[in-house]
């Protein structure tokens, strides 16, 4: 009705924190005070007696420029290119600043930060220019950092962001990212104990097995060897612990699995793992319903056990056994239990070999282990739905079942540099026309022994040619680093680059290529003009040119080829990894006169491409123009 309301309680809340409130007068009105208040967002909140609460957002600004976080996008494009942050990848991080103050910021530039264990940040500065008021501006340059392969899955990173102007004012935010892991190549595991299961695709890991089958000579199990759903119990050559408890023995299943010190459940109804009701002290290269009876549902094979005392092993094996009422499909596998003495592990436990020499039909099985107590256990397996990191069953597959941790490599650049003065003029930055030696120091936060490591600098920055683009960084220990101070990278800068910052991709290998990454980082040119509109008049030369640039929505690539040509012609567009984003040959069908295509900002699938810096690539007879052009959302 518009009359003021006396008596209601007006709060006023910011960041979660209730900072000031009090009881409106008989005219419906209040005065807080707002000293303590930063510009941002305000709830407010207003309730009585008999009164509807009313609740709204007000935003408080500042005088002068007010610079905070506004949001961020991550590009792995160097990683596996889904769009997650995952477990071993490099990240591209674009963050948006926004101005919530009345006045304008200039000469904007943020510092990234993170004191998490599993990330380790590559490139943490970025430039963003000035920012009007209630506007925001992507950094023109991505940061960079790399993820430990070691990093759990759904892991929360939290990053502070030091935002400082020409004026030297400062803000200081944050947000956090989460990591994710895909458990490919990483092992099975751990359970609740720590035992963990590598497969031979397991190489990251450092621990995955070869398939070493023991070919020597075999003894009958003659008690269940003829017999479905029967068991028997051996007694072990060497102490075997087993989740911490001691055995001397084992009681064998032919339904394909076994059980330490003695049998006690012989049914082929597998179950998951773990559980209550089904065998103890489990060990299970193949639970399923096999039958070796000749005489009961069709049965076939033979199990046979071996003691290797060559190589500290006794081995169960099972011979082309057949399925219950199924003897068209045979399974042969190998279970192989390793004499501690000889096969240490950090908990003291035995080592076990799961080996499949031919897999007949693996849809209705369980594979995996499990305590004495029932209730910890790790599945490979069980029904054909496998842990994400388990590589299926196959003719030659190979599981190691132990209690060491994975033992991986984490490479990444810790440190970058550049010296101008060879090619330039040594006044310590990068200056238009030089040529530049770029030092890196690669450092190793793995727990294994990186050997042989290499470096290969590739750019799809137009304004880099890179002269020497090869270095060595020899074997890097772990919590180790090495520099190519002695064989330094060689670029060079062209003498009118189209903008102030230039790229590179660092792609590492190490231990003869069975460890490979890249990194990104990213060099400012001091002295650089900008965007260098090409001259589109003449009629001899290719020209090329982008507008707007930066841009939002859509820009225009307006280009002239010459009359006379007559050879291939090409109009693509790639990210800073070199990765190909838009392909507009198809579309260069005017000659002789400036045309132009339109580019809407999307990848040649109709995807949105994330923000950031692209290369506009234009060729015809032999003769190339490229150019930036920076996409702002």
């Amino acid at each position: 009705s518009g009359t003021g309301v006396d008596s209601a309680l007006v709060c006023i809340v910011q960041d979660t924190t209730l900072y000031e409130y009090g009881y409106t007068n008989n005219t419906g009105e209040i005065v807080l005070p707002l000293s303590d208040f930063h510009p941002g967002q305000i709830d407010l909140t207003v309730t009585g007696h008999n009164l509807l609460p009313y609740e709204a957002e007000v935003v408080a600004v500042a005088d002068g420029p007010y610079l905070d976080y506004a949001h961020h996008t991550a590009n792995d494009s160097l990683g596996d290119n889904d769009g997650i942050p995952e477990a071993g990848e490099t990240i591209l991080l674009d963050v948006t600043i926004r101005n919530i103050g009345l006045a304008a910021a200039s000469g904007v530039n943020a510092i990234l930060r993170s004191s998490d264990p599993f990330v380790s940040i590559i490139d943490s500065f970025a430039y963003y220019g000035s920012i009007q008021p209630e506007d925001s501006m992507q950094s023109i340059n991505p940061y960079v950092f790399s993820i430990a392969p070691a990093c759990p899955d759904s892991h929360d990173v939290n990053f502070e962001i030091f935002i400082s102007d020409s004026a030297n004012d400062t803000w200081l935010d944050g947000f956090s990212l989460s990591i994710y892991s895909t458990g490919i190549g990483t092992g099975t595991g751990p359970d609740a104990y720590g035992y963990y299961m590598y497969d031979d695709t397991d190489t990251l890991t450092g621990y995955a097995p070869s398939f070493d089958w023991y070919d020597g000579t075999m003894s009958l199990v003659t008690e269940i060897t003829d017999e479905d759903a029967d068991t028997v119990t051996y007694t072990l050559p060497f102490n075997f612990p087993f989740y911490g408890l001691n055995y001397n023995a084992v009681g064998l299943c032919s339904n394909g699995f076994m059980e330490m010190l003695t049998s006690t459940y012989r049914m082929g109804l597998n179950e998951p793992i773990p559980s209550s009701t089904g065998p103890r002290r489990l060990v299970a290269p193949f639970w399923d319903d096999l039958d070796p009876d000749p005489d009961v549902g069709q049965g076939c094979g033979d199990i046979y056990y071996a003691n290797d005392t060559t190589n500290h092993r006794w081995i169960v094996e099972f011979l082309s056994v057949g399925h219950y009422d199924d003897p068209n499909h045979r399974e042969t596998f190998q279970v192989q239990f390793r004499d501690p003495q000889y096969y240490s592990t950090p908990t003291g436990d035995g080592e076990i070999m799961f080996l499949y020499d031919t897999v007949g039909i693996a849809s209705s099985n369980t594979v995996g282990i499990e305590d004495h107590t029932q209730t910890r256990g790790l599945q490979y397996v069980y029904n054909g739905d496998y842990h994400p990191s388990a590589a299926p069953l196959a003719n030659g597959r190979a599981i190691l079942v132990t209690t060491k941790a994975p033992a991986g490599i984490w490479l990444y650049t810790a440190y970058y540099t550049f010296d101008d003065s060879v090619g330039g003029n040594n006044n310590g930055q990068i200056d238009p026309g030089e040529t530049i030696d770029i030092e890196v120091v690669i450092e190793n936060e793995g727990n294994v022994t990186a050997y042989d490591v290499t470096g290969t600098l590739t750019t799809a920055d137009p304004d880099a040619n890179i002269l020497q683009a090869t270095a060595a960084f020899g074997d890097i220990a772990p919590a180790a680093s090495s520099g190519n101070s002695g064989s330094p990278f060689v670029v060079e800068i062209s003498a009118t680059p189209a903008d102030t910052t230039i790229g590179f991709t660092l792609h590492l290998s190490a231990n003869s290529g069975a460890y490979e990454k890249a990194d990104f980082f990213s060099f400012y040119i001091y002295g650089a003009p900008g965007v260098d509109e090409n001259n589109l008049s003449s009629l001899k030369v290719l020209s090329l040119n982008v507008e707007p640039n930066p841009f939002v929505r859509m820009t225009d690539i307006e280009y002239l080829i010459p009359a006379e040509s007559e050879a291939r012609r090409t109009l693509r567009i790639y990210d800073v990894t070199g990765r190909l984003v838009r392909d507009f040959s198809n579309q260069l069908n005017v000659v002789g006169h400036p045309s132009s295509v339109r580019w809407d900002g999307k990848d040649q699938n109709g995807r949105q491409v994330a923000n950031g810096v692209y290369f506009v690539n234009l060729e015809a007879d032999g003769n190339q123009q490229k150019t930036k052009v920076i996409l702002l959302k």
